[in-house]
Order: C-alpha cells, then sequence, then structure tokens
C-alpha cells in the first residue's frame, strides 16, 4: 500500500543562540574538568527521532523523513541523528530496505544509535551492521561491527551515541575516558532505552545505564535524547538520584543537571502511553514528529515538530 505524503512546511533557518547563563554548582562527587571552547561561533542545526521505519501502512517514516529533509535543506553543515529502533519489526534486510526509502535519502548526514528491534531476530545484528556501516564494512563513522558506539564533533557540541543493546561495561569505560579527553562547554548523549522512566515493563527503567547518566552529570552534560516510548516527552533539568535503587530515578535541579528528551515518534504509528507523571516532567505531548536542535556555541534551542511541521514544544538554555 503507498502510504500518504502530505505537503509540509518548510523549516526556518536557525536563530541566534542566547549568552551563556552562569555555571551549576557542581555535586559533592561532581569532577571539575578545565573547558575547552571550540571557536565555531556558527549554530548546527540537528534534527532526528527514534522508532521510525518498517514496510506497510503501519508507518508514516516518510512523513517524518519530510520534515528531517526540510531541515537539513535549511543547513548544508546540519545532521540527522536517529534514536534506534529505526528498522522494524527485527532489523532485518528487507525492513533496512523499507528504511532506505524513506530515511535513507539522508543517510550519509545521518549518525546513528541503534534499539532492541533491531537485535530482535537478528541476534547476530549483520543486516544493521551491514545497513549502518556499509557491507562487510568493520569500521566507519558510526562505529565498529558488533558495537555502534561513536561520538562526534558537531560545531561546539562534542556528541555521544551509545548502544543499549550491547556491550554496556565497555562502553562505560570508553564513555568515561572519552569525556575526560575531549571536555566540551556543550556536550550531548543519544541512545535507545531512557533511564528515566516511571513505566512498567518494556518501559521500565533501564537501571544498568545508570552509569552513563553519573559520568555525564559529572562531567556537566547538558542534553539526553532518548526514543524506545512511542512519544515526545520532556523533563526539566535532572540528575541522577544517587540512592541505590531509587525511583524515579532523577531529581529536578535549577543549576547544572541535563535536560532528558524522549522523541520516539519518528514514524511508528501506534503511539506508546504515557506512564504516571513524574515530578519533574514539563512536556508531554502523544503524536509522531521530530525533534529540532539548534546548536550555538554557548547555548542551544530545541523545538518539537508535529507531522505539518508545526512546532508544538520550543524552549533555549545555556551550556553549562
Amino acid at each position: 500500500m503507498t502510504r500518504p505524503r502530505p505537503r509540509l512546511l518548510l523549516l526556518a533557518a536557525a536563530m541566534a543562540c542566547s549568552s551563556d547563563p552562569a555555571g551549576p554548582t557542581p555535586g559533592p562527587d561532581a569532577v571539575v574538568v578545565q573547558r575547552s571552547f571550540v571557536s565555531d561561533t556558527i549554530p548546527h542545526l540537528f534534527v532526528g527521532a527514534g522508532d521510525i521505519a518498517g514496510c506497510g501502512s503501519f508507518y508514516i517514516d516518510e512523513v517524518t523523513a519530510r520534515l528531517v529533509a526540510s531541515v537539513l535543506a535549511a543547513d548544508t553543515g546540519a545532521r540527522a541523528f536517529t534514536a534506534g529502533d529505526n528498522a522494524y519489526p527485527s532489523g532485518l534486510a528487507p525492513e533496512w530496505g523499507c528504511y532506505d526509502l524513506s530515511w535513507g535519502r539522508f543517510k550519509a548526514r545521518t549518525w546513528f544509535s541503534i534499539g532492541n528491534h533491531e537485535l530482535n531476530l537478528d541476534t547476530a545484528g549483520t543486516a544493521t551492521y551491514d545497513y549502518v556501516l556499509g557491507p562487510g564494512v568493520d569500521s566507519a563513522e558510526n562505529g565498529r561491527r558488533g558495537k555502534l558506539y561513536h561520538a562526534h564533533d558537531l560545531g561546539a557540541w562534542r556528541i555521544y551515541f551509545l548502544n543499549t543493546q550491547r556491550n554496556i561495561p565497555e562502553q562505560t569505560a570508553w564513555l568515561k575516558a572519552d569525556l575526560a579527553a575531549n571536555p566540551r562547554l556543550c556536550q550531548m548523549m543519544i541512545f535507545h532505552r531512557p533511564l528515566h522512566s516511571a513505566g512498567t515493563g518494556e518501559l521500565a527503567p533501564a537501571r544498568p545505564l545508570r552509569n552513563w547518566h553519573m559520568l555525564f552529570w559529572k562531567r556537566h552534560g547538558d542534553v539526553v535524547v532518548t526514543g524506545h516510548a512511542h512519544h515526545y516527552r520532556r523533563t526539566a533539568n535532572i540528575r541522577p538520584d544517587t540512592t541505590a535503587g531509587a525511583l524515579p530515578e532523577a531529581t529536578a535541579i535549577d543549576t547544572g543537571g541535563y535536560r532528558l528528551f524522549v522523541e520516539g515518534g519518528g514514524g511508528h504509528s501506534s503511539l506508546s502511553a504515557f506512564p504516571p507523571a513524574l515530578a519533574y516532567d514539563e512536556v508531554r505531548i502523544k503524536s509522531n514528529g521530530v525533534l529540532k536542535f539548534t546548536l550555538g556555541p554557548r547555548a542551544y534551542k530545541w523545538e518539537r515538530l508535529d507531522t505539518a511541521g508545526v512546532v508544538v514544544d520550543q524552549g533555549e538554555r545555556g551550556c553549562h
């Protein structure tokens, strides 16, 4: 069945970013680092989502792909990202073929993270590695075969893509080393499964990932983006709760901390019910769409675009 392809609005270019606010008050275990300020002063657009494509009329990835393409057209230096579960239901070659028909048009400008569905039936991940890296390729921009975690600079930002399905202790050591070796004023992490959630069952908090959040908070990270839940959610600035076994596993804070975005509206048309609201939830929207960032040298702006290209949530904040 041919899926509908409605006309979408072209998105405006990035607005100038705000000045840097006062720095955070670090927690008792925070590590204070010597900052390395990247001289690039031009804001960059960065856009994407998780939970994206599949074959058949159940998915609307052509619609979200047009949103992403319109943002990329506004900035030759812009990049796209995925937050996992890119090719439903199992990350097999035919399903990646359906992804390729929509989001594949800007594959060369996409940084990937992968989710549980990519490694569901194809437990070897062969089709996923072949699509993301290239057939038979062992190592490329999106990481190494069997691993698929990687980091990139986009303007002044250092952006980490982690794999919530494999090699978690190995990635924790790598993340710690890279954060120390590449200090930035502005930092982002992107991966599939969120830690901070009041959900149960499939959407229960991914506790093995707590160390990633602790490392990121101690290094004054700014933004965490995940997928997995098929909706959009934004929190206040939060930090991990350091109490063992604590729920909901985070504490809202005014200074410091990172803001969590859950963007699982990339194309899967079955939207997830919201778990009970958490004290630090600020916005929850049950619709498909994509998340657009304008990344400046000292601040960032976010815009959540629905399938018509309408901005349904937005804001900006300085890095710290």
